[in-house]
């Protein structure tokens, strides 16, 4: 993902998301963070489907969508899950002041919205605001596992949290001061030894 330095702010948004905890001893287990790829393919799609690995419950193969059954396989078995929908899929959708105003609709899907690095930023957001909510888990293990182009956004987002500094001191293209002080205050959480330092890759 390149593109000249430009001074763009993305468009609020309301991402959606789900939590499933651990069948057993959630606190203990790490949390498996899914979506899919797309961009703009919805994560929902995949967890509301049917006979999909990540679900607690599933539909009986049996009778089809006539009853509800234990998935023997879920993921809930050896970890928590968090799916997310990026914006504008699924249930997640940007907030506008004015959607009647087509121009202003369209614009919603320039790159103030849709670069590589705002979408990995904002999945590093809920990520970590989700574990601000859920302090139990914020010291456990966190897999991304992203689909498809899911796998560009993993990229990002590893890159985002392990080189956070370089994003608020001019030393990245992409400059996002309000994410590494968020960054910031959940590795000061996390790791109490680096408090107020940054925090090496």
């Amino acid at each position: 993902c390149f593109f000249n330095r430009l001074a763009l702010r993305s468009s609020p948004a309301r991402i959606w998301y789900v939590y499933q905890p651990a069948e057993a001893d959630p606190a203990a287990k790490p949390l498996f963070v899914f979506f899919n790829g797309g961009p703009g393919g919805a994560t929902s799609a995949g967890l509301l489907s049917a006979f999909t690995g990540h679900n607690a419950i599933t539909l009986d193969p049996e009778t089809g969508a006539s009853s509800v059954i234990k998935n023997p396989s879920s993921w809930t078995r050896i970890g928590n899950l968090l799916h997310i929908d990026a914006r504008t899929a699924g249930f997640s959708y940007s907030r506008m002041d004015n959607p009647q105003d087509d121009s202003l609709r369209r614009a919603e899907f320039d790159s103030q919205n849709y670069n590589c690095f705002f979408d990995g930023a904002e999945f590093v957001r809920v990520l970590l605001r989700f574990l601000a909510d859920h302090p139990a888990l914020q010291q456990n293990p966190v897999v991304i596992v992203g689909e498809s182009y899911g796998g560009i956004r993993s990229g990002v987002m590893l890159h985002l949290l392990l080189y956070y500094q370089d994003y608020g001191s001019g030393q990245a293209i992409y400059q996002d001061p309000a994410l590494v002080q968020e960054i910031q205050q959940h590795y000061d959480t996390v790791f109490p030894e680096y408090s107020g330092q940054a925090v090496p890759p």
